[in-house]
């Protein structure tokens, strides 16, 4: 991982650190017993990441297992002529990694979208807890199984959506409307670059920027720089269809 900012504390702030935690509020813990939420806490260590950061890239050791506490993680490959394809958003609240749980190395990169706080345990020492739970190891079961429906769905799209229905789709997607800086219900602050959008969409920036620029005209959206405002809520989602 690369060198960003590791929080260290004592075990009691820890504690209440932990307790605050989005991901806490997810299946995997709500399964578990206070001990079991207690002693995966001990494992797990907080880690600070700028905009841009790396936190793995395609090919290295999988050594660890990542839970997003804040910000935004983009999950991506990167072709051989140096052009990168993301394929996930990963939110607060959300594991990354692990499908590398029985694997040796990552099979992408993950880096921060926005400034984020991404909490890491040694996969030897989760490995062990799930060994010992059913129900835990159970939760990653359905974690890795909605993963891999995500990744159908998206193929879908890629496929078979033409781009004006992949820029609704993606203006639709619940983490921007849950997570950043939404100031009212029909404003957002979006936290991709247009470069970053057309390589979740498998679009060019251009057709990013020109079917944007269609919405604002037929009166969908109004567009200021990352700020969109969302004018027809209805018909953005009959165009997603």
């Amino acid at each position: 991982m690369q060198d960003s900012i590791i929080l260290r504390s004592n075990s009691k702030k820890m504690k209440s650190f932990c307790n605050n935690c989005p991901v806490r509020k997810t299946g995997f813990f709500l399964k578990l017993t206070e001990s079991q939420v207690d002693r995966i806490s001990c494992i797990m260590q907080p880690k600070r990441y700028k905009r841009g950061d790396s936190i793995f890239l395609d090919g290295d050791k999988s050594d660890h297992i990542f839970a997003i506490r804040s910000g935004l993680i983009k999950t991506f490959m990167t072709t051989g002529a140096g052009k990168e394809q993301i394929f996930n958003l990963v939110v607060p609240g959300n594991f990354m990694g692990l499908e590398a749980t029985y694997s040796d190395s990552y099979s992408f990169s993950a880096a921060a979208i926005t400034k984020s706080e991404v909490c890491f345990a040694r996969k030897e020492k989760l490995l062990s807890l799930l060994r010992n739970n059913s129900d835990m190891a159970i939760e990653v079961l359905k974690i890795l199984a909605a993963e891999l429906r995500q990744a159908r769905n998206q193929i879908k799209d890629l496929g078979l959506k033409s781009a004006r229905q992949r820029v609704a789709s993606f203006l639709l997607l619940p983490p921007f409307f849950l997570n950043f800086g939404k100031k009212e219900d029909r404003l957002l602050n979006l936290p991709l670059t247009r470069q970053e959008i057309s390589e979740l969409l498998g679009l060019t920036m251009e057709t990013v920027s020109r079917v944007l620029s269609q919405f604002q005209d037929e009166g969908l959206i109004k567009v200021n720089r990352s700020n969109i405002e969302f004018l027809d809520f209805q018909q953005l989602f009959i165009l997603s269809e």
